[in-house]
C-alpha cells in the first residue's frame, strides 16, 4: 500500500502505473473501461504524464497514493484548498 517515491524520466504507461499501485484486477475493471471511454485508448497506450499527471506527482512526492490522499485530506481539514485530481484543456470560444 505505501510505496517509496519514485522520480523518472520515463513516462511509463497508465497501465503499468496502475497495477504497479493497485493490481492487474484495476487495470482491466476500472482504468482500461474508463479511460477507453475517455480517451479512447486502451490503457497500455497512454502516457501517465500526459493522462494522469497530478498522480504522477504524487508518487513522485509522497511514494505512495495512499501517502498522497493523507496528505491532501489533512490540507482540506486545516482549510487550504487542494488541488483537483483531474486537469482538462481550457477552451476558449471566439464570436
Amino acid at each position: 500500500m505505501f510505496h517509496r517515491r519514485r522520480q523518472t524520466d520515463v513516462d511509463e504507461s497508465v497501465a503499468s502505473f496502475v497495477e504497479r499501485h493497485y493490481g492487474a484486477e484495476v487495470v482491466d475493471y476500472l482504468a482500461d473501461p474508463l479511460l477507453t471511454g475517455v480517451y479512447g485508448g486502451e490503457a497500455s497506450q497512454l502516457g501517465v504524464r500526459a493522462v494522469l499527471p497530478r498522480f504522477a506527482e504524487m508518487e513522485a512526492t509522497h511514494g505512495s497514493l495512499g501517502r498522497a490522499m493523507i496528505a491532501t485530506h489533512k490540507k482540506i481539514v486545516k482549510g487550504t484548498p487542494a488541488r483537483s485530481l483531474f486537469t482538462s484543456v481550457k477552451m476558449e470560444c471566439s464570436s
